[in-house]
């Protein structure tokens, strides 16, 4: 476990430092030629006979007549130079995060899905599933919160998540296989909540991608018997911190 729990921090660091590069990557820009000289750069979000929306280089959403337009091209960036990046007030939102949980009871992975709502970026609810495994396999199921501070291509955000913990022991690693009655285990869930914060990176897309660290408690309990009837009942706790890596629509 040790040895897999060193190759997946490795894994985390390479990918976090490698995110810098991924943003600064090149592309190509929507470039609307006026005339009379005018140039307008950017991304065109519609395109009508009539009119042409283009999100300027300071994430400006402008309307352009065409009868104003002499021609529209497509360009190089050039290396360092500044494009707009999305910024969604309202809508639909989707995150999916991967994470690597250590803590003193068990480490492990996890995998989490969040579908919901965006009021504003302050406000952003929804609800979500998940899957983490270590010692036990389980399956939270949460309401979530979600806020961002800064109206900029790079943010702080804030996430809490509650719901309810269900649970799956994984390869008998609670008991000793000659003493056990596999017809009397009950397995039973509980209570579930994280909150951590993170840092959102905007993209030119409608994608953006997020790492973050949050604070994590799983609560689950079996009961189970040994030879002679008697039952034992083993509540657990988990907490754990969580280094998440997450992609947003």
């Amino acid at each position: 476990m040790n040895k897999i729990l060193s190759v997946s921090i490795l894994t985390f660091m390479i990918v976090i430092l490698s995110l810098p590069k991924v943003k600064a990557q090149s592309s190509t820009q929507d470039v609307v030629y006026i005339k009379g000289g005018s140039i307008y750069r950017g991304i065109i979000k519609a395109q009508t006979d009539k009119n042409i929306q283009l999100l300027t280089i300071g994430s400006n959403l402008m309307t352009i007549d065409n009868t104003m337009v002499d021609s529209v091209k497509q360009e190089h960036i050039p290396s360092g130079y500044y494009m707009p990046v999305m910024i969604r007030n309202k809508g639909y939102f989707n995150v999916t995060d991967i994470g690597l949980m250590i803590g003193e009871n068990t480490n492990g992975f996890e995998v989490e899905t969040v579908n919901g709502y965006r009021f504003n970026r302050w406000l952003n609810l929804g609800g979500g599933i998940g899957f983490q495994i270590s010692d036990a396999m389980l399956f939270p199921v949460f309401g979530s919160v979600r806020s961002e501070f800064l109206k900029t291509s790079t943010t702080p955000v804030f996430f809490a998540d509650a719901g309810y913990n269900f649970a799956s022991p994984r390869n008998n690693v609670y008991y000793y296989e000659p003493f056990y009655y596999p017809g009397d285990e009950k397995v039973t869930g509980g209570f579930y909540g994280s909150a951590g914060f993170g840092i959102k990176f905007r993209m030119r897309s409608e994608v953006a991608i997020s790492i973050g660290a949050a604070y994590a408690q799983n609560r689950w309990q079996r009961t189970y018997s040994y030879s002679g009837g008697e039952k034992y009942n083993y509540k657990y706790t988990y907490q754990r911190m969580c280094l998440k890596f997450g992609v947003e629509f």
